[in-house]
């Protein structure tokens, strides 16, 4: 998987961030497009709030970046897992309604 594009990384960080990527991408394992899309926005906030802090502690003003960058992680964080459960779901579903006969299922099971 490549890095996304749009994501500042300094020279001198490019080695740190290849493990960092590395590691979040092994951990998520993202499939598909969608999930593809959420891991961008979870790499993006999360290497930005690493960033962040530790700039931070030249130029205290950045608070208020590393609360949006915090709030971005925990809700991309969360609609991937949430996403994950539900494409879960719906394969369930789907083997349900394959063993049972019925017809398949072709919209999201809440």
């Amino acid at each position: 998987m490549e890095r996304p594009t749009y994501l500042f990384v300094a020279p001198e960080e490019e080695e740190e961030f290849a493990a960092f990527f590395d590691e979040i991408s092994r951990e998520l394992s993202p499939q598909g497009a969608l999930e593809r899309v959420m891991f961008e926005e979870i790499v993006h906030a999360a290497w930005n709030e690493r960033r962040i802090l530790r700039i931070e502690r030249r130029s205290p003003s950045l608070e208020r970046h590393l609360a949006h960058y915090r709030r971005s992680h925990k809700r991309s964080l969360k609609a991937f897992h949430l996403m994950r459960q539900r494409g879960a779901r719906m394969r369930q579903a789907q083997q349900v309604a394959e063993l049972s006969g019925m017809e398949p299922v072709n919209r999201w099971v809440n």
